[in-house]
């Protein structure tokens, strides 16, 4: 078989090659670590907005309509207010100054 020194120096030459394997799995180690911070930041603020839309759509009688129409040359303002006999009484004031529905 292998003498004493035949063993040496198959010790000797295996050691560079562990510390390049070290060295890879310490890269890619730092690799995958950039990668899931840079999703972290970029993720957090997407999943904030998402949370805080969520709580406000959970919230009883919050009026969630946000956008509307106007046909063209159609200007007017709805009124909706407390005050009104019911709840879902609407007015609506037309540009000239007439008022329709339960004003």
């Amino acid at each position: 078989m292998f003498g004493d020194s035949d063993w040496e120096k198959f010790r000797a030459e295996r050691g560079p090659l562990l510390e390049i394997v070290q060295s890879g799995v310490i890269r890619i180690a730092l690799l995958f670590g950039s990668a899931a911070i840079a999703m972290a930041l970029l993720l957090a603020p997407v999943l904030d907005r998402q949370v805080r839309v969520a709580r406000l759509n959970a919230l009883p009688g919050v009026d969630r309509m946000t956008t509307g129409s106007v046909p063209q040359g159609k200007i007017y303002t709805i009124h909706r207010s407390v005050l009104q006999d019911t709840p879902s009484s609407v007015c609506v004031i037309n540009f000239n100054g007439v008022r329709t529905g339960d004003c």
